[in-house]
């Protein structure tokens, strides 16, 4: 018997997360895509912000549906749009000739803010 690809955990965090999003908005609550990385692992990462009521206000709840958890501090956020197109971590054109590499390289670190809450 065929299983459906989501059934049979086929698939990529960026699917996961369109999902997640267009089930949420079905349901009418707000979501939006979040593009960033997972500290430890390699490549980019996507989850939800769910927007919901919390103690009569407005919160965002981070959800990663790919590892069917919460974010924590762990998740660095990079972009946030509706959906992956809007968030997409290159774009542009290249002309000239076929030869060359691309690469790139990622660090983080954590920096204090102090901010003062109201």
């Amino acid at each position: 018997m065929r299983r459906p690809w989501l059934a049979g955990g086929i698939g990529v965090c960026q699917d996961y997360a369109h999902i997640m999003i267009t089930l949420c908005r079905l349901v009418g609550l707000p979501a939006r895509y979040v593009s960033g990385h997972l500290l430890g692992q390699g490549g980019r990462l996507a989850w939800v912000e769910v927007i919901a009521a919390q103690d009569g206000a407005a919160t965002a709840l981070a959800l990663d549906p790919c590892h069917g958890r919460r974010t924590h501090s762990g998740y660095v956020t990079v972009a946030v749009g509706r959906d992956n197109t809007d968030v997409a971590p290159t774009s542009g054109s290249y002309i000239g000739a076929p030869s060359g590499r691309l690469t790139g390289d990622r660090r983080v670190g954590v920096v204090a803010l102090d901010i003062p809450l109201r």
